[in-house]
């Protein structure tokens, strides 16, 4: 299972970076603690420490995440320093 969750984070790196995207991509895992579709903004739990990120609109629909969710997000930094996620997507929980 772990083989195929890793294929997939190689594919999605190598499609955002035949897009274009010119900046550093970071990976990352969390948990939702918000969502707010009106700002496109999504705030997670990462260990303990609350990070908050502007979702670029073609990243994901964030009527689909809910607090609790466990997700993965691949993203960059904007000029200013903040953070823009590029690509949201489900982390299988064990069992």
């Amino acid at each position: 299972m772990r083989g195929k969750v890793a294929v997939a984070c190689i594919a999605i790196l190598a499609a955002l970076s035949v897009a274009g995207v010119a900046f550093a991509k970071h990976i990352l895992y969390a948990e939702v603690v918000s969502v707010n579709a009106s700002t496109r903004t999504l705030t997670v739990d990462i260990q303990g420490l609350q990070w908050t990120c502007n979702v670029v609109e073609r990243a994901h629909t964030l009527a689909d995440l809910k607090p609790g969710d466990k997700i993965g997000i691949i993203y960059t930094e904007s000029k200013k320093g903040r953070p823009l996620c590029h690509h949201v997507f489900p982390v299988p929980t064990g069992g």
